[in-house]
């Protein structure tokens, strides 16, 4: 594990990172400003995204020791934030699980980052074998990650079958299901603040995608 640990920090690349103390209102205490340009993890085993523009304020931050349950802030708010993720790194992900997919009678499944939509391939086994594509939409939502199932075609040109796009719709809905994650028919709303341990404030701008890239800003 201590191999791993070091390994991974020597792939870390990070540039121009500063912190601050920026003093409140008097007897108001102070805040803790950390900023980061870019960071970036050379390794795609821990990590697959970018993330640049990073401006980050701790509120009521207090230093020197504590109790190990409390925090050192109270708040945390977002002034900057761009996160980039791959679409190589996707699908690396997705070959791992292909054993998994492979059960469920999926095979030669693959993501693509088109401008505008993300493209989900494979192909279905129900009897015969089914070659389908999946367009999904993105955006923001209600301050939440917004993806929509838009399309689904049979090898790209024809209507996929009813019966093979509820199973595709069903798939989906399983391994997004989560509480922070709110499903209607085809739409997901993806409530990525609530899912944080900690009190944060975050207005995400966009959530868009473009030529295999998928990014996100606040």
């Amino acid at each position: 594990m201590k191999e791993k640990l070091c390994d991974l920090v020597k792939e870390i690349v990070l540039s121009k990172a500063t912190f601050e103390l920026r003093d409140k209102a008097p007897a108001k205490g102070m805040d803790a400003v950390i900023k980061i340009e870019s960071l970036a993890i050379n390794n795609p085993h821990f990590l697959g995204f970018v993330i640049d523009n990073l401006s980050l304020v701790l509120q009521d931050f207090t230093p020197g020791a504590r109790e190990p349950q409390e925090r050192s802030f109270s708040r945390v708010a977002v002034e900057s934030l761009a996160i980039t993720i791959p679409q190589q790194w996707v699908n690396d992900e997705i070959e791992k699980q292909e054993q998994s997919l492979a059960e469920k009678d999926l095979t030669d499944m693959a993501i693509s980052f088109l401008p505008g939509k993300i493209v989900v391939r494979g192909a279905v086994k129900k009897g015969a074998s089914f070659p389908f594509s999946v367009e999904i939409k993105t955006g923001v939502q209600e301050n939440k990650l917004m993806a929509k199932l838009a399309q689904f075609n049979l090898m790209e040109i024809l209507p996929l079958p009813a019966f093979i796009q509820n199973f595709l719709i069903d798939l989906f809905k399983e391994k997004i299901r989560s509480r922070f994650v709110d499903i209607k028919n085809h739409l997901f709303l993806i409530d990525v603040v609530s899912a944080i341990p900690f009190p944060l404030d975050i207005a995400i701008k966009s959530f868009r995608v473009e030529k295999d890239y998928l990014i996100l800003e606040a």
